[in-house]
């Protein structure tokens, strides 16, 4: 997945506003990447060049080598809400965007069968959202992006509206299933912990119009354990990015 030299500027009555100015980034298969960075400096738009759903006003946008021609291509977006129908249970929830690419009902219900094990769901396939805890909730979001089989999957904060506990359970988990999924991932996240936690690599992207500022590599051993939050190295990761945060706040004053 590659960004290369990406411009891309809103149209207002006022003229063009320019979100992200000779952007590039590549994200080689199987790494996780996380982006953080100020309000309004151009995370969700690089999601939305990425799954096809804007087009640059200059540069290059491909996936697999291919470029990025519409939505229809080889990512799965998840947003940060878990969109779960209410009138569907687990799997029929789980099986949507089988359904939506063609698959028979019966067939995307096997294949959803087979990995609900994988996701910690067993027992609640014929469970409605509204019988489900938050973190549950997001577990069945995420089986449906997975099940859409895209190697490359768009994340935007999933666990953002969770509670501390919650989302830490819903790191371990994210971390275990991914080593067995083996897919490139790329995260949005406005908290600097969870970026250190989960990725491989963050990129810190500067204010609106500026693009990427910096990037750091999380040099820390897997599987990673909560008890890592604590160790120095962790915490040098972490004072980094917040340094290089703050800085990039200041700049765009």
């Amino acid at each position: 997945m590659e960004l290369a030299r990406v411009d891309f500027a809103f149209a207002t009555r006022q003229g063009a506003v320019a979100v992200l100015t000779d952007f590039s980034l590549r994200v080689p298969p199987g790494e996780f990447v996380s982006l953080i960075g100020p309000s309004g400096c151009g995370k969700s738009t690089v999601f939305r060049l990425i799954a096809g759903l804007l087009c640059p006003t200059g540069g290059r946008v491909s996936v697999g080598g291919a470029p990025v021609a519409g939505p229809r291509g080889q990512v799965s977006l998840m947003p940060q809400q878990d969109l779960l129908l209410p009138w569907r249970t687990v799997l029929e929830n789980a099986v949507l965007f089988l359904e939506v690419q063609g698959l028979p009902r019966r067939e995307a219900r096997d294949r959803a069968r087979e990995m609900v094990g994988l996701f910690g769901l067993a027992g609640f396939e014929g469970a409605y959202p509204a019988q489900l805890s938050g973190g549950m909730r997001q577990r069945v979001a995420f089986m449906r992006t997975a099940l859409s089989g895209k190697p490359v999957l768009l994340l935007d904060e999933p666990f953002g509206a969770l509670d501390a506990l919650t989302r830490m359970e819903m790191h371990q988990w994210l971390m275990e299933v991914l080593a067995r999924l083996g897919t490139t991932v790329l995260f949005i996240t406005h908290d600097v912990e969870e970026a250190v936690l989960l990725s491989d690599r963050v990129v810190v992207m500067g204010a609106r119009g500026s693009g990427l500022a910096a990037e750091r590599q999380i040099d820390l051993p897997r599987p990673r354990g909560r008890r890592l939050i604590s160790s120095p190295e962790f915490v040098r990761h972490k004072a980094q990015l917040f340094d290089l945060l703050f800085a990039e706040k200041e700049a765009a004053l």
